[in-house]
């Protein structure tokens, strides 16, 4: 009998598979920075309502009317103000320090759980605020353009029509580009800090 028989042919040997506390700790590696991306950005997504919250602000003192001015600064306020406060409250729910020796699983399903609340809630809560959104702006524009009060343009049935064609058209497309937006920013992370999860709970 050769050493062939005696231990068996090389190609035969099988490298040595890691075990579950290797695995557990490659996936919390590899999903540490899943973690901190999905925190910047929501943070990112805060900063850009600020922004776009500070634009409207100053597009409404060019209006001519002061009646368009309050109304559009106050609803965009108002609009803003809501939702920025909704995403920033679950940031905050958010662990601030990732300690890559504490428990993993807890850790990831906690960080899914709020990232997804914060993106329905701005999904859900703006969805009502889009809608007029359309009607808002083109008051404002109008304004500018043409130096007419509000009154006056309210009083033209074709300026209605355009309002309520902008919301029935362009709000709703505003949702469907509110929730592709998201995706295109969270998706990616999100499934795979999914998969992350399930392959921690299957360990």
């Amino acid at each position: 009998m050769d050493f062939q028989e005696i231990w068996g042919k090389p190609s035969e040997i099988q490298p040595a598979s890691p075990d579950r506390a290797q695995l557990a700790e490659m996936l919390g590696k590899e999903s540490h920075g899943l973690l901190a991306k999905l925190r910047q950005q929501l943070r990112a997504k805060m900063y850009m309502g600020i922004g776009s919250l500070g634009m409207m602000v100053a597009l409404g003192f060019v209006a001519k009317d002061s009646n368009i001015m309050m109304l559009i600064v106050g609803l965009m306020l108002a609009m803003g103000a809501v939702l920025m406060a909704g995403v920033y409250r679950n940031y905050r729910r958010l662990p601030d320090h990732v300690d890559m020796g504490q428990e993993m699983l807890p850790l990831l399903r906690t960080y899914d759980r709020i990232v997804r609340k914060a993106l329905r809630f701005e999904e859900r809560v703006g969805a009502i605020f889009i809608i007029p959104a359309p009607a808002l702006g083109a008051l404002l524009g109008l304004s500018v353009e043409s130096g007419k009060s509000l009154g006056e343009l309210l009083s033209k049935p074709g300026i209605i029509i355009l309002l309520l064609v902008l919301m029935a058209i362009v709000g709703p497309l505003g949702i469907w580009l509110t929730i592709w937006m998201n995706r295109v920013a969270f998706g990616k992370y999100l499934d795979k800090l999914k998969r992350n999860i399930e392959d921690l709970e299957n360990l």
